[in-house]
C-alpha cells in the first residue's frame, strides 16, 4: 500500500502548469509531455487504446467515445473520453484526426488518474505553494521575446511551411490537401491561417508533427 501511495504522490507533486494548454474555459495537458514524465519516473509503465471490435472508438446514439488504459506499478486505470470539437461539443461525424486527438487527450487523462496533472481537471490552474503572489505576477514578468511571440503575426514564409506540413500529412493519411487543411483547422479551432500569431503557428506545426509521427508509427506497425 505504501508503494502505491508513494508513486501517486510522486506524480501528483509534479507542476504541470507550463505544459497546460487553454482552449476557451478548458485546460488540456500535453499528452507527449505527460508520457515523457511518466516514463522518466516509471519506465515500465504501459498503456493501450481499448478496441471495440477492430475499431479504436465506439459509436453510440449520443456520440463517439474512445478509451485508454494506463498501467503503472501493475495498477491499471482506464479513462473514457468523448470525441469532442474545440468547443467541447460532440462531433457527429469525426475524422481520423479528431478521433486521434481524442485518444491523445484520453491518454493524458488516464495518466492523470495515476497522479500526474490530476489537479488541472479539478479546475485548478497551478498547485498550491508558499508564494501565490509570485505566481500571480508571472504573466507580467514574461521575457520580452515570449510577449512578442504571443502578439506577432506569423509571416507568409511561416504559413507556407505549415502548408508544406499539411501536404505531407495529406499524403500520410491519403487525403486531399484541401480536406486535410480543413480538418487541421477544424481540429485546432482555427478559421484561417492568415493572421495567426507566431505562437499559434508554432502550436499548429508541433501538432502536425505529432500527427505525422503517429501516422508513421501506424505504418510501421502495419508493415510488421
Amino acid at each position: 500500500m505504501n508503494e502505491t501511495k508513494n508513486y501517486f504522490t510522486e506524480l501528483a507533486s509534479i507542476d504541470v502548469g507550463e505544459h497546460v494548454e487553454k482552449k476557451g474555459e478548458f485546460s488540456y495537458l500535453s499528452w507527449s509531455w505527460a508520457v515523457d514524465q511518466l516514463l522518466k519516473k516509471h519506465p515500465d509503465a504501459t498503456w493501450q487504446v481499448v478496441r471495440f471490435g477492430e475499431l479504436p472508438y465506439m459509436k453510440t446514439e449520443i456520440g463517439y467515445f474512445v478509451e485508454v488504459e494506463v498501467t503503472v506499478n501493475q495498477i491499471t486505470r482506464s479513462q473514457i473520453h468523448p470525441v469532442l470539437d474545440n468547443y467541447n461539443k460532440p462531433i457527429v461525424k469525426p475524422t481520423s484526426f479528431q478521433i486521434n486527438t481524442s485518444i491523445q487527450r484520453c491518454l493524458a487523462k488516464a495518466i492523470a488518474l495515476h497522479g500526474l496533472g490530476l489537479y488541472i481537471y479539478s479546475g485548478e490552474d497551478i498547485p498550491q505553494d508558499d508564494e501565490p503572489k509570485q505566481v500571480e505576477k508571472q504573466p507580467s514578468s514574461l521575457p520580452h521575446q515570449e510577449q512578442v511571440r504571443q502578439t506577432e503575426i506569423a509571416n507568409e514564409q511561416r504559413i507556407k511551411a505549415i502548408h508544406a506540413q499539411i501536404r505531407e500529412l495529406s499524403g500520410a493519411y491519403k487525403m486531399s490537401f484541401e480536406e486535410t487543411k480543413t480538418t487541421v483547422k477544424r481540429s485546432l479551432g482555427i478559421q484561417t491561417f492568415k493572421g495567426i500569431t507566431v505562437q499559434q503557428a508554432s502550436h499548429v506545426q508541433k501538432t502536425i508533427v505529432s500527427w505525422l509521427n503517429d501516422a508513421k508509427q501506424k505504418q510501421q506497425e502495419g508493415a510488421e
